[in-house]
């Protein structure tokens, strides 16, 4: 399991951003020490740090707790048909640009419905994007995922251990399984 400061470097870093854009949040110099495992940041301060990254706190634990930041990481993520999660070597469909990359082992799934766009549009998966998904079988609450439910395989929201949709006209699903968690998502194809 990464340490904080290596999950922050390796999130940081995929944004994008230089230890300075966080001056204002915290000094260059702490932000430096933190990433070198040479101090700690206040917990304040690193919520208002990953919040400039756009990332919750959930989905930071949830990285510390699975991801491993060494590896091989892609810009270009194979394409999947969702009849083809489950199997051991699945025929890729092509595949999308995702310019923050991702692990190796990602893939992409094309939004099929609009379970997961609200009425107010807050929420906005749109049908025919993709979804960069992270083979993954524990999240913590409030994450994206792919779930599987009997034979089918849907996306969903974790949020109290059900898997609720955005949209109210979807079913929520109270038993299932996951199987990656959603990490991003780019245009249509």
């Amino acid at each position: 399991m990464p340490a904080a400061h290596e999950v922050f470097t390796a999130i940081r870093k995929s944004k994008k951003l230089k230890q300075k854009d966080f001056v204002g949040i915290a000094s260059r110099a702490t932000i430096g020490r933190f990433e070198q495992g040479e101090g700690d940041l206040p917990t304040q301060v690193l919520i208002k740090a990953l919040q400039k990254m756009d990332v919750s706190l959930s989905e930071f634990v949830t990285r510390m707790e699975s991801e491993e930041t060494h590896g091989y990481y892609s810009k270009n993520v194979a394409i999947l048909s969702w009849a083809d999660i489950a199997k051991e070597s699945p025929d890729p469909q092509g595949s999308v640009f995702y310019p923050n990359g991702t692990k190796m082992e990602s893939y992409a799934l094309k939004v099929r419905d609009a379970a997961m766009i609200s009425n107010d549009f807050s929420i906005n998966y749109p049908i025919g994007c993709y979804l960069i998904v992270e083979p993954m079988k524990t999240v913590n609450d409030d994450t994206l995922v792919i779930v599987k439910s009997g034979s089918t395989f849907h996306f969903r929201r974790k949020y109290r251990g059900q898997f609720v949709p955005a949209n109210p006209e979807f079913e929520t699903i109270d038993q299932g399984e996951v199987v990656g968690r959603v990490v991003g998502w780019v245009g249509h194809g």
